[in-house]
């Protein structure tokens, strides 16, 4: 079971060790903003025509880069979710274990 059935684009922790300068933005691409139709005009600039096969080409080639951009980015925010946790995780075990060292070296009175 999953929690999600796509990765976050701006990932789980909301907030930074290093400073505000490495925050991400709150708003973050998503494949729907890629796959808008695209409306192709005369010269006249009112009356809808059907884009040639040149266009059609183009903007497909613009919209699967579009999504393979929205996709590496949920990458690298995983990504940088697990080094974060990692993190964490290093750094309770090691107050743990400094803890527990101190507690062993502490010379008790008699």
């Amino acid at each position: 079971m999953t929690m999600f059935d796509k990765y976050p684009a701006t990932g789980i922790y909301s907030f930074s060790l290093f400073g505000s300068s490495c925050q991400q933005p709150m708003y973050q691409q998503r494949e729907q903003d890629c796959l808008y139709p695209i409306t192709y005009y005369k010269q006249d600039g009112i009356t809808i025509r059907p884009g040639t096969e040149e266009e059609i080409k183009r903007d497909t080639a613009q919209q699967q880069l579009c999504v393979s951009g929205v996709t590496e980015a949920r990458g690298n925010a995983k990504v940088n979710d697990i080094s974060q946790s990692l993190l964490y995780l290093i750094l309770g075990a090691g107050i743990l274990v400094s803890r527990k060292l101190l507690s062993l070296a502490e010379v008790r009175p008699e």
